[in-house]
C-alpha cells in the first residue's frame, strides 16, 4: 500500500491529462519518451546533487530549497525543450501533457529510491509524496510546457524571455514547495486540487485556440490549393508575388517554389482533416500517397533551400506550428 500511494497518483493524473485531450495529439511513443527521459533525468539529478551537496557549503535544508530545486528543473526541462526543437508538439495541450509525463518518470524514480531507503513507514509518508511531491515534480514541467508552448511563435529575444520565464516560474513553485510553508499534507492536498483545475482550464483555452486556427487556415488554404489547380494562382497577392520575384531565381526553382508551396498547402489540410477526425472519434484510414507527398516535399525543402523559403516569409511564415503539423503526418 506503501509504494502505490506513492507512485499511483502521479500515473492516474497522467491518464487524466490525456484523457482530457479531445485531438490526440501526442503520440503513445512520446509519451513513453518522455517517461523513459524522466526516469534518466532522476538518475542524473541524483548524482548531480549528490555531487554537488558535497561540495557547496550549506545546511541540507537550504541545498533543498534553492540548489535541488535549480539542478531538477535544468535537467527536467532540458528534455522538454528538446522535444519543443524537434518540432514533436505544438499546442498548450501538447506542453502541459509532455512536461508532466517527464515530471511523472522523475518522481516514479525519486518515490521508489525513497520507498528503499525509509523501509517500512506510515502510509501518511506516501500519501503526502503520491499526491503531493510526486504530482509537483509533473506539474511544474506541466506549467513550464504551457508557458513555453504559448509563447513559441515569438521571435528572438522575446521568445528566449518568456522561456526563461517559463524555467524559473517552474523553479519557484519547486522552491516554495519545499519551504513547507504549510504542513506537508496540507501542501499535497492543495497540489492535487488545484493543478487539475489550473489544467482542465489550460486545456479549454488550447483547445479553443486549436479549433480556431483550424477554421481560419482550413479556409484560406483550400481557396489557395483551388487556385492553383484551376491555373488562377498568379492572381492571388500570394501569387502576385511569386512572380514578382521571379527574376531572382533560375526558372526552375521559381517553380520548385509554386511546387513546394502547392504540396505544402496539400500536407497542410490533411494534417488538420486528421485533427478534426481524431476531435470527432473518426478512425484515421492509412493513405498511401501522404508517404509520396512527404518525400516530394522533403526533396523540394532541399531545392529551393534556406533561400527560396526566406523568398516565400511575406506570403508563407513557416512557424513551429506550421513545421509541427507537417510532422503529425509522418
Amino acid at each position: 500500500m506503501n509504494i502505490i500511494s506513492g507512485l499511483l497518483p502521479v500515473i492516474i493524473f497522467l491518464g487524466f491529462l490525456i484523457y482530457l485531450d479531445s485531438f490526440k495529439l501526442v503520440k503513445p511513443a512520446t509519451i513513453i519518451y518522455c517517461l523513459l527521459a524522466g526516469v534518466a533525468g532522476s538518475l542524473l539529478a541524483f548524482y548531480v546533487n549528490t555531487s554537488l551537496s558535497v561540495h557547496v557549503l550549506v545546511s541540507a535544508t537550504f541545498y533543498s530549497r534553492y540548489f535541488a530545486p535549480f539542478v531538477e528543473e535544468t535537467i527536467k526541462i532540458s528534455f522538454l525543450y528538446l522535444l519543443i526543437k524537434k518540432n514533436k508538439i505544438g499546442f498548450m495541450i501538447d506542453g502541459a501533457i509532455t512536461g508532466f509525463a517527464i515530471g511523472a518518470g522523475f518522481a516514479l524514480v525519486e518515490n521508489t529510491y525513497y520507498w528503499n531507503v525509509l523501509g517500512p513507514t506510515s502510509i501518511w509518508i506516501w500519501v503526502i509524496r503520491g499526491l503531493g511531491t510526486a504530482v509537483m515534480h509533473g506539474g511544474v514541467v506541466a506549467t513550464a510546457g504551457i508557458v513555453f508552448m504559448a509563447y513559441s511563435g515569438e521571435k528572438g529575444k522575446r521568445k528566449t524571455i518568456y522561456y526563461l520565464a517559463g524555467f524559473i516560474l517552474a523553479v519557484a513553485i519547486h522552491s516554495l514547495y519545499n519551504h513547507f510553508i504549510l504542513s506537508p499534507l496540507n501542501s499535497a492536498v492543495i497540489i492535487f486540487i488545484t493543478l487539475p483545475v489550473f489544467i482542465t482550464i489550460i486545456f479549454q483555452k488550447s483547445e479553443d485556440s486549436l479549433r480556431k486556427w483550424l477554421e481560419v487556415e482550413f479556409d484560406t488554404e483550400a481557396k489557395l490549393i483551388a487556385e492553383i489547380r484551376n491555373g488562377t494562382f498568379s492572381s492571388t497577392k500570394a501569387g502576385s508575388y511569386i512572380v514578382s520575384i521571379k527574376n531572382r531565381f533560375r526558372p526552375e526553382i521559381i517553380v520548385d517554389i509554386v511546387c513546394f508551396v502547392r504540396v505544402y498547402l496539400e500536407l497542410s489540410i490533411r494534417a488538420k482533416s486528421v485533427l478534426l477526425m481524431k476531435e470527432a472519434g473518426f478512425e484515421i484510414a492509412k493513405d498511401d500517397s501522404v508517404e509520396e507527398k512527404l518525400k516530394e516535399f522533403s526533396y523540394l525543402q532541399k531545392s529551393i533551400g534556406k533561400t527560396g523559403k526566406l523568398a516565400l516569409a511575406p506570403v508563407f511564415r513557416f512557424k513551429s506550428k506550421d513545421i509541427w503539423k507537417i510532422n503529425l503526418l509522418k
